[in-house]
């Protein structure tokens, strides 16, 4: 029964985020082209984004040493994800993907819509010191819940 509640958690999550990455990405906002993260939890164990990718859009390899690993979890569309030396697989909603911190990673989305990927990270000791002083600094907001 936790997988069921955990996906309707996750989709509930991410229907609330859709509007908020269309908005980054008007703004000029987010990460690498095509690719727009909007962060729904900032804490010093553990960071959470819901990733809207347009069609065709690619986040290139790239690690996180800040993570002991994190979990790729397709809400909607198709991606080619590719981890560490091993063959691109296609990821889909139903499915999560563990990949350790600092493995080598990347994906593109390969659905005819946008796509969206909620990422959760546990953070290691590094990335915990890094959270604390970026919320020292600069305390994280939730994204506002939908109007309609």
């Amino acid at each position: 029964m936790v997988l069921p509640i955990a996906a309707l958690f996750l989709f509930a999550v991410h229907a609330h985020t859709a509007t908020s990455a269309q908005a980054a990405r008007a703004q000029g906002g987010g990460g690498p082209q095509g690719v727009a993260p909007v962060r729904q939890i900032d804490r010093t164990d553990v960071r959470v984004s819901d990733v809207g990718i347009e069609v065709g859009g690619v986040r290139a390899t790239h690690t996180h040493p800040e993570s002991v690993y994190h979990l790729f979890i397709p809400l909607s569309g198709k991606f080619e994800l590719t981890i560490g030396n091993d063959p691109p697989i296609i990821a889909v909603p139903g499915h999560a993907y563990y990949i350790p911190g600092p493995t080598p990673h990347g994906f593109k989305n390969i659905a005819s819509t946008e796509s969206h990927v909620m990422e959760v990270f546990m953070l290691n000791e590094q990335g915990s010191k890094e959270a604390a002083d970026r919320l020292a600094k600069t305390p994280f907001t939730p994204p506002a819940p939908p109007t309609n």
